[in-house]
């Protein structure tokens, strides 16, 4: 076996230094030098929520008003185990963040199945004079049962333009 030595430079800023060394005073601080029994701190991560995952596949589409981009959600409580019948809103908005016609969802909102997932698909718009690419958002929200929303992740789908450049 023929083992090559490679080599990283890392870069880091006064303030990316300070906050490392924040959080490394603060891990020791917590009792995590000693791992024999718990620290005086409490665990940052409570298991009290739900984890949304939203994401675009592919995450591009051409402005011809047919191509399509699946958009996945998935909803996990906060021990992973997926949730099931639980609706997720979904909208779409401009990188601005507005709620914009930009293309089209085949449903304005999913039901995750048994494994704690659903699919729609996104369709682009057609832009025939569109010379530039652009993107759009894709916010999903995970609804109560009163029709609140607390819980909301977005990707982001570039549309590219029909155009062929030379």
């Amino acid at each position: 076996m023929n083992l090559r030595k490679v080599g990283v430079k890392v870069q880091v800023s006064p303030g990316g230094l300070a906050g490392a060394v924040g959080c490394l005073l603060v891990l020791v601080g917590c009792g995590l030098s000693n791992l024999d029994g718990p620290g005086p701190c409490p665990d940052p991560w409570p298991c009290d929520g739900e984890n949304l995952i939203v994401v675009a596949k592919p995450d591009f589409v051409r402005a011809d008003g047919h191509s399509t981009v699946w958009i996945a959600v998935q909803l996990l409580g906060c021990d992973g185990v997926a949730l099931e019948g639980r609706r997720v809103a979904l909208a779409l908005t401009d990188p601005s963040g507005m709620f914009a016609d930009i293309g089209v969802l085949a449903h304005e909102s999913v039901m995750t199945g048994s494994d704690g997932s659903a699919r729609v698909k996104y369709i682009a718009p057609l832009r025939q004079h569109f010379s530039a690419n652009s993107s759009v958002l894709v916010t999903g929200q995970v609804e109560e049962g009163n029709g609140s929303s607390f819980i909301a992740r977005t990707v982001e789908i570039e549309i590219r333009s029909m155009e062929t450049r030379p």
